[in-house]
């Protein structure tokens, strides 16, 4: 019942935060809210040391970065992809993440938000890089695109989570590093031809998902029997 209530205030709170900002149309910056609310959860876990925070402090601290990044790049044609490209990524790697001891619920917790986010994200990627102006090959048709900004989105969507899955996981992190390849192609792929016209979308989109399955199951084969992380309870 605590960690229930606890976790009402943490959310209460973005709430609290947001209605406020309604009240005194405090609109010049709406991330800033998210990062109350993602502080406000990174605090509630340092003192109650609850999964439940940590968790949503996992889900608000990467969409307070989004949201930073599509505020600074407002006005440039698809700059968003590559924020989509990030959490993509990080979906990957919270679907990913082994469900053991210790915070096993929080592994759990991960693994569930990774996995719901998964296929909006992909589609996300793919279809944003549709837009026109967005290309790969930067010197063609990106030029209202400043490349040093360019070059300082992509380093805030791939290094973090690169970086994260080295620190925690070492020498298992290399299938994040061929997901973050796969992340790339899958968006270079959709800017060149539209997702109707081109089978080889589909196709590498369908590898990614074989590789990605087998490498959970493989995961979560080490650790808990299907049937246990499927029905058990998160208390």
């Amino acid at each position: 019942m605590g960690i229930a209530l606890h976790v009402a205030g943490t959310a209460s709170l973005g709430a609290g935060i947001y209605m406020a900002g309604q009240i005194f149309n405090l609109q010049e910056h709406w991330p800033g809210g998210l990062l109350l609310w993602s502080l406000g959860a990174a605090v509630g876990w340092l003192l109650l040391r609850q999964w439940p925070q940590a968790l949503l402090a996992a889900v608000l601290v990467p969409w307070w970065l989004a949201g930073e990044w599509s505020l600074a790049t407002e006005g440039y044609h698809a700059a968003w992809n590559i924020a989509a490209q990030g959490l993509l990524l990080l979906s990957i790697l919270y679907f990913t993440a082994a469900p053991k001891e210790p915070n096993r619920l929080l592994r759990l917790g991960m693994v569930w938000v990774g996995a719901l986010s998964l296929i909006p994200m992909i589609a996300d990627v793919i279809f944003t890089a549709e837009e026109p102006g967005y290309s790969w090959r930067w010197h063609l048709r990106s030029m209202n695109f400043p490349v040093g900004l360019k070059i300082l989105g992509y380093a805030g969507a791939y290094l973090p989570v690169l970086l994260l899955a080295a620190f925690k996981r070492g020498k298992r992190s290399i299938p994040i590093f061929g997901a973050a390849v796969w992340v790339f192609l899958l968006a270079i792929m959709s800017s060149i031809k539209e997702v109707e016209s081109s089978p080889w979308i589909y196709l590498w989109v369908g590898l990614g998902a074989c590789a990605l399955a087998t490498g959970a199951f493989t995961i979560t084969a080490n650790y808990l029997s299907t049937t246990e992380l499927l029905c058990s309870p998160l208390t």
